[in-house]
């Protein structure tokens, strides 16, 4: 594995590089060639998050400290999106919290706020403790919920903390048949698991990402033996949501796709622009595993779907949001009843 770290000139002598370069030397990121790039960000750190008007989007901010993966997902539509191979790390963390915090006492109700759309949240805790800023940070923020995305296992150094409950970590899985050919350099699905489980031991809510959802030979079981290991590890009270979205990814990576057997169905352009499964495909998707949530987590999360129509909402899981500020209310009450039941200051 060759790694590269790239130092921008203007941040050469900020401690934070400091400490980035001394952890740098010892390894640990990522299991494929890695180029990094440190910085300084210029621009705004926390924006929506990137959806699409024709799709409901559930109202997430984005605080974009982190840009790129180093897990290389055949899917990941990272590189395309962000136009470079580099993992960009911002050194000035502070002008990022700073923005979090005006941004969090603006708003009239809870906020979620976090660092895994354009970048794993956690993937390079080894070199760049950010997740561990973050929790302590935002554990200060009485109408803020922090959430951590991740694919890693890197959480050890997060379960001592005193989170206050202002933090969902959350893990992206995909049955063994998808993890081991597209997401081989990600830790294995059931590791995934037991660091959330580890979590929700410290008393972390924990959040579950089904996506991308893959239509392969045999999916049907993958995805229930994944959903039952799931909520036999993790305890259904403390997982706070369960997303679900069907695979997706720019037109110009059809081609990578059917090279490594993802995109085998018959995709078609959506409202967006990228391919997707057609509607009926998508629709008996979430239909089963929304039952299958339903049933094994004993209804306990929140289920959601990730940028799809309101017809399919309601065909797929019997209702639809009105609208992005309808979910983003449903997202807001369930985080209050997790707080309620915990005793958080304040609800």
């Amino acid at each position: 594995m060759d790694l590269e770290l790239i130092v921008d000139p203007e941040c050469r002598d900020d401690p934070r590089t400091e400490e980035i370069l001394r952890r740098f030397g010892k390894g640990g990121v990522g299991p494929r060639d890695v180029s990094i790039w440190l910085r300084r960000h210029r621009g705004r750190f926390l924006k929506p998050c990137p959806g699409t008007r024709n799709y409901i989007c559930c109202g997430y901010f984005v605080l974009n400290v982190i840009l790129g993966c180093p897990f290389g997902c055949e899917y990941c539509i990272l590189r395309a999106y962000l136009k470079t191979n580099r993992i960009q790390l911002m050194v000035n963390v502070e002008d990022a919290l700073y923005e979090a915090a005006r941004f969090s006492e603006r708003a009239r109700g809870v906020v979620r706020i976090g660092t895994g759309e354009l970048g794993d949240s956690l993937a390079l805790e080894g070199i760049f403790p950010v997740g561990h800023l973050l929790v302590n940070f935002f554990s200060t923020l009485p109408k803020a919920m922090l959430e951590l995305k991740t694919k890693s296992c890197e959480v050890q150094g997060l379960l001592d903390l005193e989170h206050g409950g202002h933090t969902v970590i959350s893990f992206s899985l995909s049955p063994g048949e998808i993890a081991s050919k597209a997401e081989a350099g990600a830790p294995p699905p059931l590791e995934r698991l037991k660091a959330g489980a580890l979590c929700q031991e410290k008393g972390y809510p924990v959040g579950i990402h089904l996506d991308p959802i893959v239509v392969f030979e045999g999916w049907e079981e993958a995805y229930r033996d994944l959903l039952e290991t799931t909520f036999q590890l993790l305890d259904p009270e403390r997982v706070l949501w369960v997303s679900m979205g069907a695979l997706r990814y720019p037109a110009e990576m059809h081609g990578r796709m059917v090279e490594a057997r993802l995109g085998l169905e018959e995709m078609v352009p959506g409202l967006d622009g990228k391919m997707r499964y057609l509607r009926p495909i998508r629709t008996r998707m979430f239909q089963l595993l929304g039952r299958w949530v339903r049933e094994l987590s004993r209804g306990k999360p929140f289920l959601y779907l990730c940028m799809e129509s309101e017809d399919v909402w309601k065909d797929s899981l019997g209702f639809a949001p009105e609208g992005m500020v309808h979910l983003d209310r449903m997202f807001q009450e369930r985080i209050k009843e997790f707080w309620k039941r915990e005793g958080v200051a304040n609800w």
